[in-house]
């Protein structure tokens, strides 16, 4: 039978108290403790006064529902997964980097001017304090803020997805490598053409009708879900993951040499204008549930002819996805040659990863 373990008293001398997974009654604390894990406790309080040497607190998955007396020497707080409702910290904190993710925090005070990864999301902040112009990595998503503070120029990771941001600020800073606003009501995106350092973007699940001049280093695009009619006539150099499902897209631009996937289903007329020229890079191309109006049988032949005609081609692209597509599917599928292709998965996905070659059925 297993049994409750009893609530101790601990008293500590070290530099290092490790309590984690114990349950914790009443905690007495040297004041020369530098480190304290006491995560995974069940604690639903801190002592009123924390040693003033303490450099690192970890109060992660407890009940805790307020951090009194935070020592101004803390470099490290993770106190996510608690009740906080609000966090207060002393002047000039030496705190440069903060995890108060899932809790119900309104109010997050203002912030240690030495702050370099602030992680907040999963909260129920609407407005965030001024940034310090230290910070790095603000993650502020999943919470219900409506406009974004001014961003220091230091800001290398910006994620706040599912908010109510309604616009980015009109310059975002040099340094930004990676961009979440996914999931809020934006209508446009600020100039990106400048962020050389750019090189993941999501903002997905807007209502965004185009993108802006992109950088050439961007790796990862995803804006699917949008209201976008057309992407860049020129899409970067550097570009290796386009999803752009959910859109209203009559047709892709030229796609660059560098690509290997493309996510395109679900949209008006994808390739019915104009099909995209495959590289050999070119990994995956899905296009299920474009309802588009059948081409002529000769244009899809002599694109899939165009595809195989290629041998660099041929051995690259893995996967051929047009589920749902009323009018591609039956072709695409007719014009691979059963010796060539043995099995059709599940999801009726073409997957020819182990037969790495195809035909065309000659018609």
């Amino acid at each position: 039978m297993t049994t409750t373990p009893t609530p101790t008293s601990t008293t500590i001398i070290t530099q290092a108290l490790k309590l984690k997974h114990q349950i914790i009654g009443n905690i007495h604390i040297n004041k020369e403790l530098r480190e304290l894990d006491c995560y995974d406790c069940n604690l639903d309080k801190l002592p009123d006064k924390l040693p003033e040497k303490l450099r690192i607190l970890n109060c992660y998955n407890n009940k805790l529902t307020e951090i009194k007396n935070i020592p101004k020497n803390l470099k490290i707080l993770r106190c996510f997964h608690n009740h906080l409702t609000t966090l207060t910290f002393p002047k000039k904190s030496a705190i440069f980097a903060i995890n108060c993710s899932h809790n119900a925090i309104i109010d997050i005070g203002e912030l240690p001017g030495k702050l370099k990864d602030l992680i907040c999301f999963m909260n129920n902040i609407t407005t965030l304090p001024t940034l310090p112009d230290t910070l790095i990595h603000l993650n502020c998503s999943y919470n219900c803020i409506i406009e974004l503070p001014k961003l220091p120029t230091t800001l290398e990771i910006l994620r706040c997805r599912n908010n109510q941001i309604y616009v980015l600020p009109d310059v975002l800073p040099n340094d930004l490598y990676r961009l979440e606003c996914c999931a809020n009501n934006l209508t446009y995106l600020p100039d990106l053409s400048s962020n050389k350092n750019l090189i993941y973007l999501q903002c997905g699940e807007n209502q965004l009708t185009k993108l802006p001049d992109l950088p050439d280093t961007l790796i990862y695009i995803s804006c699917d879900n949008n209201q976008i009619t057309a992407l860049p006539e020129v899409l970067p150099s550097a570009l290796q993951i386009l999803q752009c499902y959910n859109n209203l897209l009559s047709e892709l631009p030229d796609l660059p040499e560098s690509l290997k996937y493309i996510y395109s289903d679900n949209n008006t007329a994808a390739f019915h204008k104009k099909y995209p020229k495959l590289t050999e890079m070119q990994q995956y191309l899905s296009f299920p549930n474009n309802f588009i109006e059948a081409p002529p049988i000769s244009d899809v032949i002599n694109y899939v002819n165009g595809i195989n005609s290629q041998e660099r081609i041929r051995a690259r692209l893995y996967k051929l996805h047009s589920k749902g597509n009323p009018f591609l599917e039956p072709y695409m599928r007719r014009m691979m040659h059963p010796d060539r292709l043995k099995t059709l998965c599940d999801d009726e996905s073409i997957d020819v990863d182990e037969y790495m070659t195809r035909y065309v059925e000659s018609l």
